[in-house]
């Protein structure tokens, strides 16, 4: 059985002939050596786009509890405020407002 070669992504090689394979989305029609490599092309397709999904996922997870953190820390900045006697900017401008 023969080894698989790659390429410098981590798929298998494009060859001239050989078995044509449909996980390319070019015009060109790609060809791989063996049935194995075209099968393992695929593989690392699927590999590559779990990968980026979970990226993708850990990225969302992050903007979201900075999301919270920044929540909280607004909230305990106006608890502060409010224990100092200063007037929330909505009120204060409100008022403002109504006075004009």
């Amino acid at each position: 059985m023969a080894t698989i070669a790659y390429d410098d992504f981590g798929f298998p090689v494009a060859t001239a002939t050989g078995v044509r394979c449909g996980n390319h989305y070019t015009a060109d029609t790609i060809r791989h050596a063996t049935v194995a490599a075209v099968r393992e092309c695929y593989r690392r397709w699927r590999e590559i786009e779990a990968d980026a999904q979970a990226e993708y996922a850990a990225e969302l997870a992050n903007e979201r509890a900075l999301e919270d953190r920044g929540y909280w820390d607004a909230r305990a900045q106006e608890v502060h405020e409010a224990a100092m006697g200063v007037v929330p900017f909505d009120v204060a401008l409100r008022e403002a407002l109504a006075a004009a």
